[in-house]
């Protein structure tokens, strides 16, 4: 689980790693853009089939789940790899500009 507000600092410098999968569960652009979608899936499968929701998994995710995946280059090059792409390009889906003209 990710700290409660008594021990935010502590579980994060424990996890290297975290913050930036923190970061992506938050970004509400992949609430539409699926790409990140295989990392949530790797941490709790069953959990991401029920819920698709990046800060459930995030909140509920075993210790030893969240250190064996942060272990796992190719897992954290993944995240790390969309931490970085989500602020450098933001490419909404198919018909995004065209319904925003129409909400105006």
């Amino acid at each position: 689980m990710l700290p409660h507000a008594n021990e935010p600092a502590a579980l994060f410098s424990r996890y290297e790693g975290l913050d930036a999968l923190a970061e992506l569960a938050l970004d509400m652009r992949w609430s539409w853009n699926h790409s990140t979608d295989e990392i949530w899936r790797r941490l709790d499968p069953e959990l991401w089939a029920i819920t698709h929701n990046p800060w459930v998994i995030l909140q509920t995710v075993s210790h030893s789940a969240l250190e064996h995946a942060l272990a796992d280059t190719s897992f954290r090059a993944m995240a790390d790899g969309w931490t970085r792409r989500g602020g450098a390009q933001w490419n909404p889906p198919p018909g995004f500009s065209k319904f925003i003209r129409k909400a105006r």
